[in-house]
């Protein structure tokens, strides 16, 4: 195996700082908008169609946490008034994994607390209001803002299951790359350097005429 070299050691660590700045990127931009929202989930993928037409399924919606009593109540048929993003668990008799994105139809206070009902806008899978009243401390705060079907990609991955094993393989190929890099500097000095292999002409130089014939 070959030594690796000072400049193969330099762009290991370089290879290593990118990564950690993309994913360290990443969770800082969520971090700052859970902080400018308000909100641990500044940012949900629509997993039903209970919204249709008004949010489809795979849009990615921006959440922003309000205060209750700024919360509109509107009409499912006209679809007016804001659209929440909230809890279930604890709400419901078989609470489910993702929050729930509804509209909210009316609201009551009721012993110093709010009450939102909510309904999709779905009319034929949500013809009626929802079963159970949404208190103020299960909601997450309404939907301020839409970018349409880019959630699509993490849906596909949920379904099929993908998900995991492709960031393990993705990993993988990150970690091999990495190791082979470190562990072969020489091939990529080589290239860089522009160092032909003995016995292959270079192109860029002309030919020596062929000999006249006696």
């Amino acid at each position: 195996m070959a030594i690796p070299t000072e400049k193969g050691k330099k762009q290991l660590v370089v290879t290593i700082i990118v990564v950690v700045a993309i994913f360290g990127g990443t969770y800082s931009t969520y971090l700052v908008l859970q902080a400018s929202f308000h909100t641990p989930i500044p940012i949900v993928v629509v997993t039903s169609g209970s919204m249709e037409p008004t949010i489809y399924r795979g849009d990615v919606l921006f959440v922003k946490n309000v205060p209750p009593e700024e919360i509109v109540a509107g009409s499912h048929l006209e679809r007016t008034g804001d659209v929440i993003i909230y809890e279930t668990r604890g709400l419901w008799a078989s609470p489910i994994s993702e929050p729930v994105v509804h509209r909210v139809v009316n609201k009551t206070f009721t012993a110093g607390k709010w009450y939102f009902t909510t309904q999709g806008d779905n009319v034929i899978t949500n013809s009626n209001p929802d079963l159970y009243l949404v208190p103020e401390d299960k909601v997450y705060g309404k939907v301020v803002g839409i970018i349409p079907q880019i959630g699509q990609v993490k849906l596909f991955l949920d379904d099929t299951g993908l998900a995991i094993p492709l960031l393990a393989f993705l990993a993988l190929l990150l970690v091999i790359s990495i190791i082979w890099d470190y562990t072969h500097p020489e091939k990529k000095e080589t290239k860089q350097d522009g160092t032909e292999d003995p016995g292959v002409s270079n192109p860029g130089e002309p030919l020596a005429p062929a000999p006249a014939p006696a």
